[in-house]
């Protein structure tokens, strides 16, 4: 997960402008969740190797993260999402069925000046 080869620039010029140099280069997803109105916004649209397109649909969707990720840390999701709506940092790791020996990091934290976006 060191790389961005699974990474589509022009895909996040849209909404958020040019994005910083220490985004893009960020191997990994940069999201943002409105919480009054559930809406998540992926800001870099990094794809993970195994998932590709989908990655984002571990943030999005509760039955797609039951099929893809280890059902031992399916609770720890769960909780990352009750600790994300107290508007708390969270941080956690999980693994996918996939690649069990290969942990993957979920982490947030709620915008300093706005509680309603985490």
């Amino acid at each position: 997960m060191n790389n961005n080869s699974g990474y589509d620039a022009a895909k996040d010029s849209g909404r958020y402008g040019p994005l910083p140099h220490w985004i893009v280069g960020f191997p990994g997803l940069i999201w943002q969740i409105e919480l009054p109105a559930s809406r998540l916004s992926v800001i870099k649209n990094w794809h993970h190797p195994e998932l590709g397109r989908d990655t984002s649909l571990l943030l999005k969707d509760r039955s797609f993260r039951k099929i893809m990720v280890m059902r031992e840390d399916l609770l720890a999701f769960e909780a990352f999402w009750d600790i994300m709506l107290g508007r708390e940092s969270a941080a956690m790791s999980f693994r996918l069925k996939s690649q069990p020996e290969r942990p993957l990091y979920l982490q947030g934290w709620a915008h300093p000046q706005d509680s309603g976006i985490y």
